[in-house]
């Protein structure tokens, strides 16, 4: 059996020759025919009593090509694990020799994971961010609970930014209609950022009935290629101006948030310390990114093209499944694959990073603690033990808690290793920083 041979110009692809007897594929193969021959039901013979050959004849041909494929893999693994070389993902193979009918011969290519130099952390300096909660934190948070009850009236007078407008509206371009370009009854707030800018100025000082023309130009990178900086004109038909009504923040406003006394006392004491629980998370994942940020570039790596064009693909999936959820066509949206590819380089470096830095340093995910951390997510439903229960049920349903954990451990080795100096954020920069 040869060695895993380096391919020119790719440091991370390699091709390996692998042989293996056919004695037991073939077995199998009659075994798995055999099998189906008892249940087949053919025209002209009784059931379970069809001839072999026929049984050949019918199914013999994806029988055969299923466990060929099974077969394949399964030696592909064992060389592998034997010669110990840890594989980013699937290989391409190419048989090359299965003429005596008692052997077959393949050749895989495959990327390999990079060899990685973790370095010494004691000489890294971290900013470990806490959370500063004041006073003020608490009132915005009041403001935006009375935002979320806020309620709309009629008015008869021009529209202004914080109205809410009811309208038709009708775009073109060059002088034809364009998915999603026209509306009825559609319904927006002036300033809340749903609509282009350009679009959304043109809403203002309107009254109701008052139709209106407007050009736009769309944005050169606007998601919908073929529209990308072009001219449309709109027509739009205001249907109705109102204004904004906030609630006061009495004794009913209180209760409404679920604060049977309705002391307003009560209800801030549950926002501050909803707050600094929230502080803590986003300070937490602050940490967490600069140390990433820190490590990316302190340690050098070679990229595996195959998991990048995966991660790319994944992307591009959720962009798409984004798009369709908002009524549009993602068919109709046209990207180039270059586009995710940034992104995609940046998820696979930190991610082979930091599974790498947990395999060198032995930083496994224990039980009870990846049992934690899903009775922790449980927590915000109904029913927390159904939900423990049902992540329980499939492997796979704890492998985002497990990446999360591999993650969360890493971050408190490097921080428990390097040079760590504390840096209060106030809290509204926290939250400026996520958005």
């Amino acid at each position: 059996m040869n060695e895993a041979v380096p391919v020119k110009n790719k440091p991370l692809e390699r091709t390996l020759t692998v042989s293996f007897p056919l004695a037991e594929y073939k077995a199998t193969v009659a075994s798995r025919l055999k099998e189906i021959a008892k249940t087949s039901r053919v025209k002209g013979f009784r059931p379970g009593k069809t001839p072999i050959s026929i049984i050949e004849q019918q199914h013999g041909g994806y029988v055969r090509q299923e466990l060929l494929d099974e077969a394949i893999r399964r030696s592909f693994s064992d060389t592998v694990r034997e010669k110990k070389l840890r594989v980013a993902a699937a290989p391409s193979v190419k048989i090359t020799s299965a003429e005596d009918g008692d052997s077959l011969t393949y050749d895989a290519t495959f990327e390999i994971y990079p060899e990685i130099t973790i370095p010494d952390f004691s000489e890294i300096e971290i900013e470990k961010y806490t959370p500063n909660v004041s006073d003020k934190d608490v009132d915005e948070m009041l403001d935006r609970a009375k935002k979320q009850k806020i309620s709309f009236k009629p008015v008869d007078r021009k529209s202004k930014e914080g109205d809410q407008v009811k309208i038709d509206f009708v775009g073109k371009v060059d002088g034809d209609s364009f998915a999603g370009g026209s509306g009825e009854d559609a319904i927006f707030v002036i300033g809340d950022g749903q609509l282009l800018p350009d679009f959304e100025n043109n809403l203002n000082d309107l009254v109701t009935g008052q139709s209106k023309s407007f050009k736009i130009v769309f944005p050169k990178d606007y998601q919908n290629s073929d529209l990308a900086g072009k001219l449309a004109e709109f027509t739009v038909t205001a249907k109705e101006v109102s204004e904004p009504i906030l609630p006061e923040i009495d004794e009913d406003f209180v209760k409404s948030l679920g604060i049977a006394s309705g002391n307003l006392g009560e209800l801030r004491e549950i926002f501050k310390k909803n707050i600094a629980t929230e502080g803590e998370q986003r300070a937490s994942n602050k940490t967490k990114d600069e140390i990433f940020k820190i490590i990316e570039k302190k340690i050098p790596v070679d990229l595996p093209e195959s998991l990048v064009n995966q991660e790319a693909q994944q992307i591009e999936k959720k962009m798409r499944g984004d798009l369709e959820a908002r009524g549009m066509k993602s068919d109709e949206v046209k990207i180039p694959q270059e586009a995710f590819k940034e992104e995609a380089e940046g998820r696979v470096r930190l991610g082979i990073l930091i599974a790498e830095i947990a395999r060198q340093r032995g930083l496994e995910v224990k039980s009870d603690q990846l049992k934690g951390k899903i009775e922790e997510f449980a927590k915000g439903y109904q029913k927390p033990e159904e939900v423990v229960r049902w992540h329980y049920e499939d492997p796979t349903r704890l492998q985002r808690f497990e990446s999360l954990l591999i993650e969360e451990n890493v971050t408190q080795l490097i921080l428990n290793e390097s040079k760590v100096s504390e840096v209060s954020v106030d809290f509204s920069d926290l939250i400026g920083d996520a958005k």
